[in-house]
């Protein structure tokens, strides 16, 4: 390939990228909140895993990932944030007794606010003890589903049909409301029929 040549793919995979990013921002956004949420870390962290993910995905771009579909990619980006988000628990359970203290703090405040962020953080912590009985396929569906990805792009990133996908969560659901409370799942969205359906049907 000449420089030229070159050149020119560069700038196409800046502009390409940045024509994605601009046009599923905020799809992007509420998963990774919402993924990063359920993965039980602070919520501040949720804009690092984005970027980060998307730096990841900016490296795959002039390759190959400009070239396909747009499913595919969005896929793509969800699969570099679960990556991201594992590193990050990692790294946050070696401060795991900062945070302990820091909970306990919030926990002497009778602020409703922190009420609220202390029960979620119970059902967090009971949801993610549940999870560890099911398969780790089954968990990265529930995991993504509950965070409102669509089945189709789970199955591209477990080897599944959407249909498949849809089979395995709800089966994995069945079996979380034999073992956990109504009120967990429903306060963490678990409980759903299908996967939701955001930016689009599944």
């Amino acid at each position: 390939m000449s420089q030229d040549e070159s050149k020119s793919v560069s700038v196409q995979a800046k502009e390409t990228f940045y024509h994605f990013v601009s046009t599923n921002n905020e799809q992007i956004w509420k998963v990774v909140s919402r993924y990063v949420a359920i993965q039980n870390l602070p919520l501040d962290h949720a804009q690092d895993v984005y970027q980060i993910a998307l730096g990841r995905v900016w490296k795959r771009w002039g390759d190959d990932l400009m070239r396909c579909e747009p499913e595919h990619q969005l896929a793509c980006v969800y699969k570099a944030m679960q990556y991201v988000v594992r590193e990050e628990r990692r790294r946050v359970r070696s401060q795991k007794a900062h945070h302990i203290a820091l909970d306990a703090v919030e926990g002497m405040s009778v602020d409703e606010d922190v009420a609220e962020r202390a029960i979620g953080r119970t059902h967090l912590a009971i949801l993610q003890r549940a999870l560890l009985e099911l398969p780790e396929k089954d968990r990265i569906i529930i995991g993504l589903a509950a965070a409102g990805v669509q089945a189709r792009l789970i199955g591209d990133q477990v080897g599944l049909t959407a249909d498949n996908v849809r089979i395995r969560l709800k089966r994995a659901r069945d079996r979380l409301r034999r073992t956990l409370d109504p009120e967990v799942l429903h306060t963490l969205e678990i409980d759903a029929k299908d996967p939701k359906t955001t930016g689009g049907a599944a």
